[in-house]
């Protein structure tokens, strides 16, 4: 299973980490997998975009954390980025729920809007 999650300081989205495998395949050929990496590493180009070196990026076998300064989160380019991968994972989460998971730890607390989006 692929975990999203996303990470946050207070109620702003400063990034997300993903760990481990989707399983809906064998290696090379995981159309799962492959969605939420293409997810990811869209998300990072962007976000390096916007700000340059400021994207801390950690990365590994079936794991990845892409975290923004707080500063940054609030600028509208960075929330509309981040905003746009969590609907995209959600999308995909929909399509294959035994293969991935999000998680967004304001949900569990009840502080995140209810802001699905239908596809």
């Amino acid at each position: 299973m692929l975990t999203v999650e996303l990470l946050r300081d207070g109620m702003s989205v400063t990034g997300f980490r993903v760990r481990g495998h989707a399983g809906w395949d064998e290696w090379g050929k995981d159309v799962v997998c492959a969605g939420v990496s293409a997810a990811c590493h869209m998300a990072l180009v962007g976000l390096a975009d916007v700000l340059g070196e400021a994207v801390d990026l950690e990365k590994g076998n079936g794991y990845m954390m892409v975290r923004v300064p707080v500063h940054a989160a609030a600028l509208p380019e960075v929330k509309a980025i981040l905003r746009a991968f969590e609907l995209e994972i959600q999308a995909i989460e929909r399509s294959y729920p035994g293969n991935v998971e999000f998680v967004d730890p304001a949900a569990r607390t009840g502080r995140a809007a209810n802001r699905q989006v239908s596809r």
